[in-house]
């Protein structure tokens, strides 16, 4: 029994210290593994804070440059708001000669639009100025559309009035209306012609001395059937119905807008050509290709 109990001691005894030896090694393992894990975060605490004392160095030596900038010192500048600039775009010249100037037209662009401005040489060159600042300004009308500016229909030869028509800038929209402008009265008049010409996608040709032009419609409203062409006079500021079609016959190949075709030409002074399509054909077909639909090719003496 005093053997037993002894032995049964030395057992207990042992578990005792197999469980002390354990805790004491769980003890040490987890105090090394949070000892290096402290070191860890400390290298990096030590890292973060040296950098943001470089940081704020850097930044107080700028500081102190700064104030004692003569330009800048107990001054605040606030950053500016970016905008669009179109003053970077170069203005576009147009040298127009007619027969005692040459007439130059300027066009700018600013935050408020495009813009003109006309300027005037003699032909001698005994004098340049300026004759008109703004486009806008003088034919207030422009003003309905920011894009709206003049550009030349006709310069006559041997004269002293030049012809512009209205469009809006870099767009594919037809030309608007038409103005004179005599150079000598610095003047412009909104012509009498535009009773009927609308500048829309019709047939166009201008008479090589550049006092007339013919003009006929696009027909969009009956898908290409435009039957008449007018004849305008730009220094009588009149216009007619020079050519009337019958039948099938049409002056467009195409349906109207931006899909007509015209094969009007002004050659010679006093001579005119055009074609002539089908427009049954091209309806029935639906094929509007011109070459296919063409009647004729026809000309005019006058």
């Amino acid at each position: 029994m005093k053997n037993f109990l002894k032995e049964k001691y030395k057992l207990i005894l042992g578990g005792f210290l197999i469980t002390l030896i354990s805790i004491t090694l769980t003890y040490f393992a987890t105090d090394i593994f949070a000892n290096n894990f402290i070191k860890n975060q400390r290298s990096e605490l030590e890292k973060t804070m040296r950098d943001l004392r470089r940081e704020k160095q850097s930044l107080e030596t700028q500081v102190e440059d700064y104030s004692h900038s003569p330009n800048t010192k107990n001054t605040i500048t606030p950053t500016p708001t970016p905008i669009p600039n179109p003053k970077c775009i170069e203005p576009k010249e147009e040298i127009i000669e007619t027969k005692n100037y040459k007439l130059t037209i300027i066009t700018t662009w600013d935050n408020a639009g495009i813009d003109q401005k006309f300027t005037l040489l003699k032909n001698d060159g005994s004098e340049t100025k300026t004759v008109l600042y703004s486009i806008k300004e003088t034919l207030p009308e422009l003003k309905k559309e920011p894009g709206l500016i003049l550009n030349k229909l006709a310069a006559p030869k041997g004269s002293d009035v030049v012809f512009f028509k209205s469009v809006l800038n870099a767009t594919d929209n037809p030309a608007g209306e038409i103005y004179s402008y005599n150079i000598d009265k610095n003047a412009f008049t909104k012509m009498k012609i535009n009773e009927i010409y609308s500048g829309f996608f019709g047939g166009f040709a201008l008479s090589p001395d550049e006092t007339r032009f013919v003009w006929t419609p696009d027909g969009l409203e009956n898908e290409g059937d435009t039957k008449t062409m007018y004849f305008f006079d730009l220094i009588n500021d009149s216009y007619k119905a020079s050519v009337t079609l019958n039948g099938n016959e049409t002056f467009n190949g195409g349906m109207g807008a931006m899909q007509s075709y015209f094969d009007i030409k002004w050659p010679a002074l006093n001579k005119i050509t055009y074609s002539v399509f089908d427009q049954a054909k091209k309806m029935t077909s639906k094929d509007y290709d011109p070459t296919k639909n063409l009647i004729a090719n026809r000309e005019i003496d006058l």
